[in-house]
């Protein structure tokens, strides 16, 4: 497989408040999960893009959660509320890894 094929390697999920203090908590908890779910704790996250967190206001909520998991050089994208919304970032994050401008992405959400 060429290595600039998509694929997802890892999902995380975060059922009900589990000790968070707010949504973004919850986000990160879920990435960590995912990352966890993958088995590369230190996977070159290049673009952490999140779907619009309606129940709080971030100024940049991606760039929070990218420093929290420890990529502070990652890009960010903040999509906008929609139904399909994830989808688009989804594909989004796929056409950036099969041109090469991307080795792995987070896609994320959160309430």
């Amino acid at each position: 497989m060429d290595d600039r094929t998509p694929v997802i390697v890892g999902v995380g999920q975060i059922l009900g408040a589990g000790g968070a203090s707010e949504p973004i908590d919850l986000v990160v908890a879920a990435a960590e999960r995912a990352l966890q779910d993958c088995g590369a704790k230190n996977l070159p996250i290049d673009l952490v893009a999140l779907t619009k967190i309606g129940t709080q206001r971030y100024r940049n909520a991606p760039r929070r959660v990218a420093e929290r998991l420890g990529r502070p050089q990652a890009r960010t994208l903040q999509a906008n509320h929609g139904g399909h919304t994830t989808q688009v970032m989804l594909c989004h994050l796929a056409a950036e890894i099969a041109a090469g401008r991307l080795r792995a992405g987070l896609l994320a959400g959160g309430e």
